[in-house]
């Protein structure tokens, strides 16, 4: 599958994890122009530190149901702003 195709589907997965989430003002930038590491950053808001954890909870276990797993993963425990890095798509989630 085509590194482009692979990123796009993975955005859509993420977007709709999200959105299951209740996670708010939710961005996908494309990014592919303008940056060398990543084809896309998904943001989204949380309303607590809690509902950002547990949505970044919900997005990893969303994309590990189709097999993919991040490269790494920041702020977890904290809960003020988690980012997700899956390589092609980079996630951030912030209080």
């Amino acid at each position: 599958m085509p590194k482009v195709d692979k990123a796009r589907k993975w955005q859509r997965w993420i977007h709709d994890a999200l959105e299951n989430a209740k996670a708010h003002d939710i961005a996908v930038l494309d990014v592919r122009n303008i940056s060398d590491f990543t084809d896309y950053m998904v943001i989204a808001t949380g309303t607590s530190n809690r509902h950002v954890q547990s949505t970044a909870d919900k997005v990893v276990a969303a994309l590990r149901e189709h097999g993919v797993r991040p490269v790494g993963a920041e702020g977890e425990k904290i809960g003020d702003w988690v980012l997700i890095d899956y390589g092609d798509v980079v996630v951030h989630i912030m209080r």
